[in-house]
């Protein structure tokens, strides 16, 4: 199991969420099959039917070359464009408030590092510090007198047991 190095980190993409979940009028703008109702403009074709183009060429009883466009679908062509001006007002005004959420989650988590390293960099000092201070051991916990006792002792037993045996 992975320790989180950063516990807060997911304390704050919680409350981002939250506030993403929470943000009126507008939640995050997922794919467009997935958006909401509200936010998904369907085209709709005023008036119905099918589009009727020509070609219209020189020399014809009409005064340019180009297209030609029967009244209902030069109406419908000018009522997509005035349909996509609204959709493109509302996908502006959406992801814009989808930007503010992040970008306050985000300035919220360089504050939280920024205070997270200066933490860790207050008691990796004192660490430091700690370790560079000289350490004493007294005399009874050195290894010398360890082994100075060991020698005594040695030499005490081994000489006890060569007095006994004469």
């Amino acid at each position: 199991m992975t320790r989180l190095r950063h516990p807060t980190r997911l304390l704050v993409l919680f409350q981002a969420v939250a506030q993403i979940a929470l943000a009126q009028p507008t939640p995050p703008m997922p794919a467009a099959s997935a958006v909401p109702s509200p936010y998904r403009v369907e085209f709709q074709e005023i008036p119905p039917g099918k589009d009727k183009i020509e070609t219209v060429l020189s020399g014809a009883p009409a005064p340019f070359s180009g297209q030609l466009f029967d009244p209902s679908t030069a109406l419908r062509w000018a009522n997509y464009l005035q349909q996509c001006k609204a959709k493109l007002v509302t996908d502006v005004e959406a992801e814009r408030k989808i930007s503010e959420i992040k970008v306050g989650f985000w300035m919220n988590q360089q504050v939280k590092d920024r205070e997270y390293f200066v933490r860790q960099s207050q008691e990796q000092y004192q660490q430091i510090l700690k370790l560079q201070q000289p350490t004493v051991t007294p005399w009874y916990a050195s290894q010398w007198t360890a082994f100075v006792a060991g020698m005594i002792l040695t030499g005490t037993l081994v000489g006890m047991g060569a007095y006994l045996k004469k």
